[in-house]
């Protein structure tokens, strides 16, 4: 997938892109999205030999029909990309293959809504699919003792960071 700059007033064309977005999403164990490429990394053919993935970003997702009507569509729930990254893993557990295909192209435009914004819905979109795909005991080991604990331990990191000398 490729971002489409709307300033440089060029014909907007998968082709004529050349800066990858991602090549197929996984996550870390904390819950962390990898989109296996750098921020503005030109493509090189450096990542055509990537096949299976957990995900693949809604854009350029295609789903057997048969498939998308076992499983369900997108949870309206979770924001984006996490919808994309529960219905994959749902495809995933349905017996099917989650795949990136090299040579498909598709043109994305760059997000136009506040970074703050974003990220503050990336967070919700990351527990929702955390707690979707646990157990209900896990889920609420989760809940009760996990994150509170995770964000007593963020507060104090941002102290330190901010005041160093103090603590």
């Amino acid at each position: 997938m490729r971002h489409a700059d709307p300033e440089e007033g060029l014909p907007f064309t998968a082709e004529s892109a050349d800066a990858l977005v991602d090549v197929g999403l996984t996550l870390t164990h904390g819950g962390r999205i990898i989109t296996g490429v750098d921020p503005g990394e030109i493509d090189q053919g450096q990542a055509d030999w990537r096949q299976d993935v957990l995900a693949v970003p809604l854009p350029g997702m295609l789903v057997r029909e048969q498939t998308l009507r076992e499983i369900g569509g997108l949870d309206p729930e979770l924001p984006t990309p996490w919808a994309e990254i529960d219905l994959c893993r749902r495809i995933w557990r349905s017996g099917e293959r989650v795949a990136v295909q090299a040579s498909s192209r598709v043109l994305h435009p760059y997000p136009t809504r506040p970074l703050l914004e974003r990220l503050q819905e990336q967070r919700t979109g990351q527990l929702l699919a955390l707690l979707k795909h646990r157990t209900l005991p896990h889920a609420l080991l989760t809940l009760v003792l996990l994150l509170p604990l995770a964000t007593i331990l963020r507060m104090l990191g941002a102290i330190a960071a901010t005041a160093p000398a103090q603590l």
